[in-house]
């Protein structure tokens, strides 16, 4: 997993670079999760490349070089992969009860669970 985790953290903290420098506020900035062809090319081949890592992974790259904030102000959550994924593990961790306000050890300790 470490191998994978290390891929996946470089993964997201280059598509956090070409985001932050692609999507400046104050630009034209549409709504959609990218402005051009190499933000969507970067999107699409991030989703791509960690939809095949584990949940876990998933999970620990993307709370640590994309973050919340830039999930949400690039629409990353409607990207159909982020969308699957972030589902997948929504799902999974609702069946196992837990709330808003868990902490993030926790759902990484729910989804380890699942994925055995």
């Amino acid at each position: 997993m470490e191998n994978d985790l290390e891929k996946a953290i470089l993964l997201c903290k280059e598509l956090a670079k070409i985001l932050d420098d692609r999507c400046k506020p104050g630009s034209d900035y549409d709504r959609s999760y990218c402005l051009d062809k190499e933000c969507i090319d970067a999107v699409d081949s991030t989703a791509e490349a960690l939809s095949k890592m584990s949940l876990e992974v998933f999970l620990r790259a993307t709370k640590a070089e994309l973050q919340l904030e830039r999930m949400v102000k690039y629409h990353l959550d409607e990207h159909p992969l982020f969308n699957k994924i972030l589902n997948i593990i929504d799902k999974i961790c609702k069946d196992a009860g837990l709330k808003s306000g868990t902490t993030f050890e926790k759902y990484i300790e729910v989804i380890k669970e699942y994925e055995k």
